[in-house]
């Protein structure tokens, strides 16, 4: 049954952006008495995915080549499964941020209202993240291939040769994880978009998260970063602690997008009026 929210929170255009300590004094007092939901959300989708990816392994041929590419189809398969989950645990949490009815069934509010578009939003940000990653990957291994094989023989006299081909790696592999994490600050708003505006195509969400987060990326990624020393401390509990961590850092991000869409829409910064799921925006 779903469960309702004795007061309803005032839900007001943000003319300012939020620090990270602002947004996550809200989170933490918007969970408060909802941990139990949040964590029975965050079970159940581990659940599943885990499940999946179980089953995968027992189906898995071994260390054979066709075994590899079946893993890596796998792997994506589950990647574009949790995809729609996506849009269900972003739903409940707006839900809760929104003042709106929350429960457990939310989660699987991707596979009834919008799983094609959720698959394809997943797919295409996904494709545009590890895209540069997986070519940056392909081509050091290509480099090195002679390495492998011959070992370092033909560098072992040449100390310069040595270092300069280290330092090409080295920039290359920043250069593509600097790509990754760039692009994935990029669209990483997609899915709360696709709950605002269920009727926008694939593109449309893509280009919106793309556009929303211009000039913001690195706020996120602070956010992101502040993170760190809880999760590695929650390991000293073996993991117990990351069931309080996450719903936080869920809700957190939450109020990330509802503070940075309603600055956006306030500055005029949308091209194009919202459907109001979960923001009454009278501007």
């Amino acid at each position: 049954m779903p469960t309702d929210v004795n007061m309803q929170p005032e839900i007001s255009i943000s003319m300012n952006l939020k620090t990270s300590s602002q947004l996550k004094q809200t989170a933490r007092g918007l969970l408060l008495g909802k941990y139990r939901a949040a964590v029975s959300v965050l079970l159940a989708t581990e659940l599943m995915v885990n499940i999946l990816a179980l089953m995968a392994g027992a189906s898995s041929t071994g260390y054979t080549i066709t075994g590899l590419i079946f893993q890596l189809i796998i792997s994506f398969v589950i990647t574009l499964f949790y995809g729609i989950l996506s849009v269900g645990i972003n739903a409940f949490y707006l839900n809760i941020a929104c003042g709106k009815p929350y429960s457990l069934s939310d989660i699987f509010l991707g596979f009834k209202t919008c799983p094609d578009k959720a698959i394809g939003i997943q797919f295409f940000s996904q494709l545009f993240t590890r895209l540069p990653l997986y070519c940056v990957l392909a081509f050091i291994l290509y480099l090195i291939h002679p390495l492998l094989q011959n070992g370092q023989a033909a560098l072992s006299n040449d100390t310069a040769s040595i270092t300069a081909f280290s330092i090409l790696l080295i920039v290359l592999l920043l250069g593509a994880l600097i790509l990754f994490f760039w692009a994935s600050l990029g669209f990483s708003q997609c899915f709360f978009l696709l709950l605002d505006y269920p009727d926008r195509s694939i593109k449309e969400i893509l280009g919106m998260s793309w556009k929303l987060m211009k000039g913001h990326k690195l706020r996120l990624l602070y956010i992101y970063i502040s993170f760190l020393p809880l999760v590695l401390v929650s390991y000293i509990s073996l993991g117990i602690g990351l069931f309080f961590i996450i719903p936080y850092q869920n809700m957190t991000y939450t109020q990330f997008y509802l503070n940075l869409i309603q600055y956006r829409a306030a500055q005029g910064g949308q091209n194009s009026t919202p459907t109001a799921q979960y923001i009454d925006y009278q501007v």
